[in-house]
């Protein structure tokens, strides 16, 4: 949303850009304050989502199929903060780029097609596979074209981009990124109109019959 607002409402003055960010911010803090506060009270750090650390955690320990993954899974029963868990992170992508990059590059991809349990997860590739190619190529066109694209456009892949974001950091799993695919084909479709690959676009207005125009 504050990408959107300050980069992609090209006709709105400066002014009012950083009011609507403030009054935003504003809101947003004012609601999550509380829940933080009393989350930091009783955990004794601060919370991620509502399993706090447990979260992240999950979406670290299922790899063992590489090195990497297998020793960050060892180290994490010893995690008792997200320093902890940290502190590991650095040390094994530092010595293993490669197994970073892999990792990364898993729990990037997967929210789009994973389940928990797994057993569905072929089935589903072959349907989000297009849709995230398609959202991929769709926010490229975004970045290349930023000031002929509206700025709803690019709120709705801001709202893509931070669902994308949280399921990739916990459990990299299909039902966190969910709730993101309304937008999802919002904005491809939309992509898919503008660049005219629909159907050929004219501006001149179709003129009716004269039987049409006395109706």
């Amino acid at each position: 949303m504050f990408v959107g607002i300050a980069f992609g409402f090209h006709s709105w003055s400066i002014r009012r850009r950083i009011a609507v960010l403030l009054l935003s911010a504003s809101v947003f803090a004012a609601g999550l304050a509380p829940w933080i506060s009393a989350y930091r009270d009783h955990t004794g750090h601060y919370g991620f989502t509502s399993n706090g650390l447990e979260s992240v955690r999950h979406g670290l320990v299922r790899y063992p199929h590489f090195p990497l993954g297998l020793e960050l899974k060892e180290r994490s029963a010893d995690w008792r903060s997200y320093d902890d868990m940290w502190t590991d992170i650095r040390e094994l992508a530092a010595a293993d780029r490669g197994g970073a990059f892999r990792l990364l590059g898993i729990k990037t991809v997967r929210p789009w097609y994973a389940t928990w349990s797994g057993r569905f997860d072929h089935y589903l590739l072959v349907v989000q596979l297009p849709w995230f190619l398609l959202f991929v190529l769709a926010s490229g066109r975004t970045m290349w074209r930023w000031k002929q694209i509206p700025g709803e456009v690019i709120l709705l892949h801001g709202y893509v981009a931070a669902l994308w974001l949280t399921a990739a950091l916990v459990a990299p799993i299909l039902r966190y990124l969910s709730p993101a695919f309304p937008f999802v084909v919002i904005i491809v479709l939309w992509h898919a109109l503008d660049a005219n690959l629909l159907g050929e676009k004219t501006g001149e207005p179709r003129e009716l019959p004269a039987e049409e125009n006395i109706r």
